[in-house]
């Protein structure tokens, strides 16, 4: 790591677009020994430059496992990262894809667990006032599931947790798409295994169909049985619950950055597939 204030190190900016995030910007650039980084600038947000902060802990902690970049130089409100190869898939997904997402989980999740220890434990994203959308015509569902979001938290194992996995933030590369790099780290928690999976299936359920996110969750249930791991908290509705009653007033809030790659999706197909997500979650 460069040993000095990022803002004053001679980054040429190489006309790459800027990347906008509910959290941080970020630009590409290029170092004079010609190694290219990525310029991520804490935003407005309430709680940004804490978690441009935690991000920049959580990669020194992780020293390049798990495909994360390594930090260049950091400061208050910036970090300077590799740039790590590939690009977002939004379109493409298979089972090979998927697979090399379950063992990419798998090596996130099986740290060692004196690192996930000096991370923060889970807390919700939900908000506290959170009541069923009045885009939904089944109201009840949604007051179900922010009954159970009220209670409290089910005992379950805490492990490493990314808790912000989807594909927007894992590079792939190829026509048969590998996986070069998972990219921001600033929301990483100690919490269950379900945390990540029930984001990660949130996700594919919005851009590809609920059967893709159930047989992601499947795919991940063997192979960490293969591994010997209890996935008991994968069952637990309450993780669900927290995970897709976060996305409320609207789902279709994700559309804006999807769109140039998916202009398929609509908001009315995203909020119907979370809400049958929803509903498979809570009757499982």
């Amino acid at each position: 790591m460069v040993d000095l204030d990022p803002n004053d190190l001679p980054i040429t900016d190489t006309g790459a677009p800027a990347i906008g995030g509910l959290v941080s910007t970020a630009r590409f650039g290029r170092l004079p020994d010609g190694r290219e980084v990525v310029v991520k600038r804490a935003g407005d947000r309430v709680g940004a430059l804490e978690e441009l902060a935690h991000e920049a802990a959580v990669l020194h902690l992780l020293a390049g496992r798990c495909r994360a970049p390594a930090v260049v130089a950091e400061g208050p409100d910036v970090l300077v990262l590799e740039r790590l190869t590939g690009r977002v898939e939004l379109s493409a997904w298979s089972p090979r894809l998927r697979d090399r997402y379950v063992r990419m989980l798998g090596e996130i999740h099986d740290l060692d667990g004196a690192v996930a220890e000096v991370l923060e434990p889970w807390s919700t994203w939900v908000e506290p006032d959170a009541e069923p959308p009045d885009w939904s015509a089944d109201p009840g569902l949604w007051a179900e599931a922010i009954e159970l979001a009220g209670s409290e938290p089910p005992p379950a194992r805490a492990v490493f947790c990314h808790r912000d996995i989807h594909p927007g933030n894992v590079l792939v590369d190829g026509a048969d798409p590998r996986i070069t790099g998972v990219i921001d780290w600033g929301a990483a928690v100690a919490a269950p295994a379900a945390v990540d999976l029930a984001h990660l299936a949130h996700n594919l359920a919005c851009l590809h169909g609920v059967d893709t996110a159930r047989d992601m969750v499947a795919a991940y249930r063997v192979a960490a049985q293969r591994r010997g791991v209890a996935v008991d908290d994968l069952d637990d509705p309450y993780w669900w619950a927290h995970e897709i009653l976060s996305w409320l007033p609207d789902p279709a809030h994700i559309l804006p950055p999807w769109s140039p790659a998916r202009p398929d999706l609509t908001a009315p197909l995203v909020r119907r597939r979370s809400q049958d997500l929803l509903r498979w979650a809570l009757a499982r």
